[in-house]
């Protein structure tokens, strides 16, 4: 799966939420989400891969909460995340430990 332009910092930045929302360290939470920038066309830059980690490590939530309240939030108001995507960012914000 691909995120193309217009959906890449959402995406990126949901799952960099809900890793901390799991009590995921900074320092893993960066690495996983770079690796997930490789599916990014085009990639991010560096420093705004690190922004949206930032960003994210900032945003107090409870995972299953923040991904429902995200995915309303989404529905209210669409981000044109697929349903592809919203079952990738679903997996990483509530299913993989």
């Amino acid at each position: 799966m691909f995120y193309f332009e217009g959906r890449r910092n959402d995406t990126l930045f949901k799952i960099a939420s809900a890793m901390f929302g799991r009590g995921e360290s900074y320092e893993r939470v960066l690495r996983e989400i770079t690796k997930e920038n490789t599916y990014c066309k085009p990639p991010l830059g560096d420093g705004e891969v690190r922004g949206i980690v930032d960003s994210a490590s900032k945003y107090d939530c409870n995972v299953r909460e923040n991904f429902w309240e995200l995915w309303m939030t989404d529905r209210a108001a669409p981000t044109t995340l697929s349903e592809a995507e919203w079952d990738l960012v679903y997996r990483r914000c509530c299913l993989e430990p």
